[in-house]
């Protein structure tokens, strides 16, 4: 069974395939940005310094996805990140976030 949904993954594109009982990319694209929209509305309600986001690692690249316009070609580029990596979004002056670090 799973060699089969392997098979149709290749075929019908990693970030579209939804495994059974899973999700596919674009689900997790979905919910992820109604999440970062709100988060954005606190940032600028707030103006924190730093805010942590603890996450499993397709989120974290939709939420890359989504603040940075990737297109499925260019988020299909970024790797997943391992166990206990640390991605760093930083501020500029210009209020524009920039990933500085992918450990």
């Amino acid at each position: 069974a799973m060699k089969k949904a392997f098979k149709d993954r290749r075929s019908f594109g990693h970030f579209w395939y939804r495994f059974e009982h899973g999700e596919s990319g674009g689900d997790v694209f979905d919910r992820v940005s109604d999440w970062w929209a709100s988060m954005f509305r606190e940032m600028v309600r707030n103006r924190f310094r730093n805010y942590v986001i603890i996450t499993h690692g397709l989120t974290m690249r939709c939420l890359c996805m989504y603040y940075f316009k990737w297109s499925v070609e260019e988020f299909s580029r970024v790797k997943n990140p391992d166990n206990c990596d640390i991605w760093v979004l930083e501020r500029g002056a210009d209020f524009k976030y920039r990933l500085v670090t992918r450990s």
